[in-house]
């Protein structure tokens, strides 16, 4: 992520525009190019869209019950679809298009906030969660199978997880900060970013009983 943040910097400083991968294709491939890569990022994106969409009702199913599960509609993989939830993700998704469309200003301190508040609402429960943390670190791998591999399996599908960090580029044009600068933002973001990743994995090992990771490498 490192190389592909050097890479970037590097588009950045030579079109200072509104960025992004459209922009640079189009610039130095010719517009065929650049519409080819907007429509297989556009894919991307929209793939990923259900994922965000869906949290919402898993939230409101923690804090607000069963409000809005009503209309039961189909099950899918043991998870049962609902149109009620279904309408809570659509409302929110317009809702968000809506103020992006109307105010820039409330939307970007809007988004500030939200990144705070999740920064910060991560790094305390990871470390509440760490100081009552007893032997649950150990294994640090699944017995029975090659470390290596396993490694390599996660590092395949790690990209995945910074596909958001394309956007940065959009606001090139908007930076008030000179462009040597911007491999250091970029890498900030990456390193911050993976923190956050790493601080997540490890709350989740901190839910399960002690002695569960060496059962799963016993039964896998």
């Amino acid at each position: 992520m490192l190389v592909v943040c050097q890479n970037y910097a590097y588009m950045m400083s030579c079109y200072p525009d509104a960025g992004g991968v459209y922009s640079f294709c189009r610039e130095c491939f010719g517009y065929d190019h650049g519409f080819l890569a907007a429509w297989f990022l556009m894919l991307t994106y929209l793939a990923m869209l259900w994922a965000n969409a869906t949290s919402l009702p898993l939230f409101a199913r923690y804090f607000l019950g069963d409000i809005f599960r009503f209309g039961r509609m189909y099950e899918l993989f043991g998870y049962g679809v609902y149109l009620g939830e279904a309408l809570l993700s659509v409302a929110f998704i317009l809702a968000a298009a809506f103020l992006c469309a109307r105010s820039k200003n409330v939307a970007a301190r809007l988004m500030i906030g939200m990144v705070l508040l999740f920064v910060v609402g991560i790094v305390l429960c990871f470390c509440g969660a760490a100081i009552h943390l007893t032997d649950n670190w150990s294994p640090a791998f699944v017995t029975g199978k090659a470390p290596l591999g396993q490694i390599v399996k996660i590092a395949v599908i790690s990209p995945w997880a910074f596909i958001g960090f394309e956007s940065i580029s959009h606001s090139t044009e908007e930076f008030s900060f000179p462009q040597s600068r911007f491999f250091r933002v970029l890498a900030v973001s990456v390193a911050a970013a993976t923190l956050l990743y790493v601080f997540v994995t490890l709350l989740s090992v901190t839910a399960y009983p002690p002695r569960v990771w060496q059962l799963a490498g016993i039964y896998t």
